[in-house]
């Protein structure tokens, strides 16, 4: 497919066509025949889209759309000029839609609409599809996992903080990166401008500076009380009683800057990485598990005291106790913060903090060692929020705008002392009311207590990881649907390292016909090799639908039929490191049906 874009004024400057442009539409919209690889914007007179030299906000040249394979166009921003995209910086790679409007320089900049109008491709063929090629190595992917009840899952890499692009030198972005930002504003479009606005207020910067005044940002912190600010455990651990260097929380904007004077950590950070270690290096199944993977961090929040306490914004209001319990698979999220680990924002970042406002769904709820449990004990949340260094300690809040969790990591591999996404970017967020640890008396963390707990029950899982998480998966669904019971409608293994698999880019993928009926439940797992990475994607012909899921060792979904139909299901793995896998399909079906005997 090919699109036609059309460039509308919506005021703060005037706009021209550059050389490239077309002539102008009735409307005074500077329009460009479909098929155009690139349109450039600045005041520069050669620019594509060329504003007027007074407009000194825009850059010389600001910023481009660029043609994806797929026909669709992107944003790559030129260094660090600032280009919003719906009223949020947007960073490269970013796919823009049909009535997007674009705002550069600030929110006094000069804005303008887009309009994309599909038009047949010249001699009635469409576009080239990017081609597979049938390799056993290559490049780590990244993919972005979606959750479930909601979008397709999308594969991207990310450079941190920058959405939804991969090997650039080999042509941007598919339609996958299109998918993506279409989740993301599928979801923003659920958070109202004044919340969005009132929580990226209230997002500080840690920054870390030492000896010779030099900065560096460590994390996101936000109001929680009169002088303190909540953020992570292993942000606050970089605080120096001694005075050795300075911990400091910084206003959007740099407008004021605080002195932490103190830090609270939560007990359990250092007993469950203690736990950790010890039974690492004991028991053979638990190591294995984790065996070179990182571990998503427990009870990592901290309250920091700051000085100038009356100068800092009101606290954040905090999710009821109610809206924790209820907070499941599918519930829209976002946060504010500084997601800037490898941008060009990086270097800046300390002295001129801008945060980010970034959107996502959550996944599930578990415990820290990533099984289902006793809400009591569930106080991980996964979930599909881009996310990298700098955003640790970010307020996750609802679309009520109350936080649910401090955004404290997601998983990550060292690529030559760079950081970068696994091949599924699962990112991780700590209960929010573990900070209750520090404000309410009578919440004592029990860590003999806790340490039983782990032995006793947490442990013995690690043996029987694939019948657990069958049996956790099966129990979910008849948790949703009361009354029924979950009753396995295939089971079969398969390798995604045979001739079966398809090779497409970085990933490796095999698919299975799966037959639905409308308005039954159904949950499919997919149970891999165990500390590696599966995901789930379903198809209805070559259409992604609205179901998709991942993790480490095993992937799940869950969704509710709308026809009766057969549908596709890819699982997909890296391509560099091909795993065995066993598939399960279940369905709720009455008890009394479920029991009883086959003809």
């Amino acid at each position: 497919m090919d699109y036609s874009v059309s460039i509308e004024s919506q005021g703060g400057g005037r706009i021209s066509k550059g050389p490239e442009g077309s002539a102008p539409a009735p409307d005074g919209a500077i329009v460009f025949d479909a098929g155009k690889e690139e349109i450039v914007f600045g005041r520069e007179p050669a620019s594509d889209v060329v504003f007027a030299p007074e407009d000194r906000i825009v850059s010389r040249k600001h910023f481009r759309l660029y043609r994806q394979p797929s026909g669709h166009y992107a944003i790559e921003v030129f260094g660090d000029r600032y280009v919003a995209l719906n009223g949020t910086p947007a960073t490269s790679g970013e796919a823009v839609s049909d009535g997007d409007v674009i705002r550069l320089g600030g929110k006094d900049g000069p804005s303008f609409r887009i309009e994309l109008e599909q038009v047949a491709e010249m001699g009635g063929l469409e576009r080239t599809l990017t081609q597979a090629k049938v390799v056993r190595s290559g490049e780590q992917f990244r993919q972005l996992r979606r959750v479930v009840g909601s979008l397709a899952v999308a594969v991207l890499a990310i450079g941190v903080g920058s959405y939804f692009y991969y090997e650039q030198q080999s042509g941007r972005l598919d339609e996958i990166a299109t998918l993506q930002e279409a989740i993301g504003k599928k979801v923003a479009a659920s958070f109202d401008d004044e919340t969005i606005d009132r929580i990226q207020d209230a997002a500080y910067a840690v920054v870390i500076e030492g000896k010779d005044g030099s900065r560096t940002l460590l994390g996101t912190a936000w109001p929680v009380g009169e002088g303190l600010v909540a953020t992570n455990a292993h942000v606050a651990a970089k605080y120096d009683p001694r005075g050795a260097r300075k911990l400091l929380v910084v206003h959007p904007g740099n407008t004021l800057t605080h002195v932490v004077t103190d830090a609270w950590i939560h007990p359990g950070y250092a007993a469950l990485k203690d736990f950790r270690a010890r039974e690492g290096r004991e028991d053979p199944d638990f190591s294995a598990a984790f065996e070179g993977l990182p571990q998503p961090s427990g009870f990592d929040v901290a309250v920091l005291q700051v000085d100038n306490a009356d100068k800092l914004g009101a606290p954040l209001e905090l999710a009821s106790p109610e809206e924790i319990a209820e907070l499941g698979e599918g519930d829209l999220l976002a946060y504010a913060g500084y997601p800037v680990e490898g941008t060009t924002a990086q270097r800046t970042a300390a002295d001129n903090p801008e945060p980010l406002v970034k959107f996502g769904y959550a996944s599930s709820i578990t415990d820290f060692f990533l099984f289902d449990t006793d809400p009591r004990q569930a106080y991980l949340i996964r979930h599909s929020i881009p996310a990298t260094g700098g955003a640790s300690g970010s307020p996750i809040f609802n679309v009520n705008g109350r936080v649910v969790a401090v955004l404290s990591g997601g998983t990550v591999f060292d690529n030559d002392g760079s950081r970068q996404p696994s091949a599924v970017l699962e990112n991780f967020g700590q209960r929010v009311d573990l900070l209750n640890a520090r404000f309410d008396p009578s919440d004592v963390f029990d860590a003999e207590a806790t340490a039983t707990y782990w032995r006793t029950v947490v442990l013995p899982r690690f043996g029987r990881h694939r019948q657990q998480i069958v049996a956790d998966t099966a129990a979910a669904l008849e948790k949703a649907e009361p009354g029924k019971k979950a009753v396995e409608t295939l089971r079969l293994k398969a390798s995604l390292d045979d001739r079966d698999a398809v090779a497409a880019g970085p990933i490796l993928y095999r698919e299975h016909e799966i037959s639905v009926e409308p308005g039954k439940h159904y949950s499919i797992v997919a149970y891999g090799e165990v500390g590696r990475t599966l995901s789930l994607r379903l198809f209805r012909g070559d259409e992604a639908v609205d179901f998709a899921g991942s993790g480490t060792s095993f992937a799940n979904v869950s969704f509710v039929g709308e026809d009766a139909e057969t549908l596709s299901l890819r699982v997909l793995g890296e391509k560099n490191d091909p795993v065995d896998y066993e598939l399960f399909v279940m369905t709720a079906e009455d008890a009394a049906t479920a029991a009883a005997p086959a003809d």
